[in-house]
């Protein structure tokens, strides 16, 4: 059984699981708590009837690591763009995937992407990214902007046509 083996509606919830395990912090990247993946086997087959072994979950998701490191490396390509709406990588020119079929860091480029882009992105990126997303920035009023200050009259300047 290999990730071709799942269906499309097992592959995704193996994936939304390997989220919730990675937020839960019970999954870190190869190696993880195999306790974990005995969970998922048995929430998956609670939903699907089928039986997922620990060891063959920690199997595929070694190989969702890989896809996802080809993907990120396909990213660094600067002849690739990645366009988020219909999860594919982009060429500027069609001769480019000729040129990056013949370069050996990039040749796998056309091979995994070409045709098919990466649907499951977004799930990839949130179990193997970066493990401390950078935080947004505070933003802090101001003290001229308390709302401790007067209010300010405005005044309407009115033309002399409304005047008459």
């Amino acid at each position: 059984m290999t990730l071709s083996d799942f269906t499309t509606a097992e592959l995704e919830l193996f994936l939304h699981m390997l989220v919730d395990e990675t937020a839960a912090g019970t999954i870190k990247y190869i190696g993880a708590n195999k306790a974990a993946f005995e969970d998922i086997g048995a929430r998956l087959q609670a939903y699907t009837g089928k039986t997922f072994t620990a060891d063959f979950l920690e199997h595929e998701y070694g190989n969702l690591f890989t896809r996802f490191a080809l993907w990120k490396m396909a990213l660094e390509c600067r002849r690739v763009h990645w366009n988020q709406i219909e999860n594919k990588l982009e060429v500027k020119h069609e001769d480019v995937w000729k040129l990056l079929a013949q370069d050996p860091v990039y040749a796998f480029v056309p091979k995994c992407f070409r045709d098919s882009g990466e649907r499951y992105w977004w799930e990839l990126e949130a179990i193997f990214g970066k493990p401390d997303p950078p935080t947004p920035p505070t933003i802090e009023t101001p003290e001229y902007m308390s709302e401790e200050d007067e209010e300010v009259e405005v005044i309407v300047i009115s033309s002399s046509d409304e005047e008459n």
